[in-house]
């Protein structure tokens, strides 16, 4: 499956607190596991590797992977989920505790998901510096304690943006400062996108060959410098189409266009349908 048919369903969430007084054998999951550590130092084993599990770390192991929560030193507290990646056996409810390897029997894994996009997601994953995630996990613990009503739906849908946080650490491994350096040309496109926006100016005033702003911007949106600029136009565009009744000709103007034929080219190319005609839907 593809990462963006993830419809996560949350069976059980709650803090999964270890202390140094106790034991712990390796397990193998019927279904995905996500670890974040709210506090402590902890360290988990996993695909003959041991990973540091310090504030802020996440594991994320899918059905069928081998992990050992190893005894901490002092103490350790997780934010734990057991999930399936879709609805699809949303009715088993009951949480479904791992087995120990010579018991564990891989045709009862509920779901055997395979990505092809986020091939990482098919393992182990483990990424440092997720405290971002951190509120999000808490309000999913909170809300599948209360198990108010429609409690799964709400509970999926703070996961899929965990999962998400998580998918785009793992494929882009861009440094901080490449991050904070396209924030701020992504910043000035929106400021500026009725203007005559081009690769050499925003080189010029960021101070990088424009090939490489248009690599970042890649790196960081998964489009091209040109296609960003062209998202951000043709978005603004749909806004003032529903807003009001603004001539074609001056919505076009207003964003970044100067040939009203262009823009409704290019505008049915990107919607499926011509400006006037988006209007009237």
């Amino acid at each position: 499956m593809l990462f963006q048919e993830v419809k996560p369903f949350v069976r059980y969430a709650r803090y999964l607190n270890l202390a140094a007084d106790a034991s712990y054998r390796p397990h193998i999951p019927y279904d995905a596991r996500l670890f974040y550590v709210s506090e402590g130092h902890g360290r988990i084993e996993t695909e003959g590797k041991i990973y540091e599990m310090v504030k802020g770390s996440v594991m994320l192991l899918n059905a069928g992977v081998e992990y050992h929560l190893i005894t901490p030193e002092c103490f350790v507290s997780y934010l734990a989920v057991n999930f399936d990646y879709t609805f699809a056996h949303s009715h088993h409810r009951v949480p479904i505790p791992p087995q120990v390897k010579s018991y564990f029997r891989r045709e009862r894994i509920l779901e055997n998901v395979r990505f092809d996009d986020v091939p990482q997601l098919n393992d182990a994953v483990y990424v440092r510096d997720m405290f971002r995630v951190e509120q999000r996990m808490k309000q999913i613990e909170y809300e599948y304690l209360r198990k108010r009503i429609y409690y799964e739906q709400k509970t999926g849908a703070i996961f899929a943006e965990v999962l998400t946080d998580v998918v785009r650490k793992i494929k882009s491994r861009i440094p901080e400062e490449e991050r904070d350096a396209t924030e701020m040309i992504l910043d000035y496109i929106h400021e500026n996108y009725r203007e005559a926006v081009t690769y050499k100016e925003i080189g010029e005033r960021f101070g990088f060959h424009p090939n490489y702003i248009s690599d970042m911007v890649k790196r960081n949106t998964g489009m091209p410098l040109h296609k960003y600029l062209m998202h951000v136009r043709i978005s603004r565009a749909m806004e003032y189409l529903e807003e009001g009744t603004l001539p074609i000709g001056v919505i076009a103007c207003k964003c970044g266009f100067h040939d009203i034929y262009y823009f409704s080219r290019y505008f049915k190319e990107v919607t499926g349908v011509a400006p006037t005609e988006y209007r009237r839907r």
